[in-house]
């Protein structure tokens, strides 16, 4: 087994865990043992959360599983593979805040509005905008500025939490590296697979936490 193909199924093995804990249904786990160290073949097929931390943990999981993994600080976490990963939960923290376009402009940027507003961000001004539409054009790409600030610190609050949650937890790991052994040897899980596996490793958890309690009260 070689080492990248370990660490993508510890990855993909985090996003299912965190699927777990927070109640969402994983129905397949996929790990390509053809590809490269970074495989884009790997997929993690799950319901979405019902809240929107829910899913920006599920996003960011496997790539703060694989850095903690991979031995590499908080400072480290993310690498040029997981963009997608952090792009989309930055997409979901900015969903949350984004302003909402004032009904004058709506028609104006019904079309590509993320490049309308870079544009304009850059001086740009779409032909024919003028006057009081060109004023509230202006307030409107300064307000999307804000925001996207405030969404990148929300999600960095978020990555810091993620990271402590899971490196101060008790089972994340163990669950995930079981996961990605299993991932190893099959290929692939399926919801039935990952339900077994995950009901039998809280069980085992959950009797040496019995026998660990036992242990220190008669001490």
């Amino acid at each position: 087994m070689t080492n990248h193909l370990y660490a993508n199924a510890v990855s993909l093995a985090a996003q299912a865990t965190m699927c777990l804990l927070k109640k969402v249904p994983v129905l397949k786990i996929q790990l390509d043992q053809n590809a490269p160290a970074f495989g884009t073949n790997n997929h993690v097929i799950h319901l979405p959360a019902k809240y929107w931390q829910d899913n920006v943990w599920i996003a960011l999981s496997g790539s703060v599983a694989r850095a903690i993994h991979e031995g590499r600080g908080k400072n480290n976490l993310f690498m040029t593979h997981d963009i997608l990963r952090y792009e989309k939960a930055f997409n979901l923290c900015y969903e949350l805040v984004s302003p909402r376009a004032p009904s004058q402009l709506k028609d104006l940027l019904r079309f590509d509005p993320k490049s309308k507003i870079q544009a304009v961000q850059q001086g740009n001004y779409p032909e024919g905008v003028h006057g009081h539409l060109k004023g509230a054009l202006t307030r409107y790409c300064k307000e999307h500025s804000k925001s996207r600030e405030f969404a990148e610190e929300m999600l960095n609050d978020e990555i810091h939490d993620l990271f402590q949650f899971i490196t101060n937890s008790n089972s994340f790991m163990g669950i995930t590296y079981l996961f990605a052994e299993e991932l190893c040897e099959r290929s692939t899980l399926d919801a039935e697979d990952i339900i077994d596996l995950y009901g039998g490793s809280y069980v085992q958890m959950r009797n040496q936490s019995t026998l660990q309690e036992l242990i220190r009260l008669a001490a």
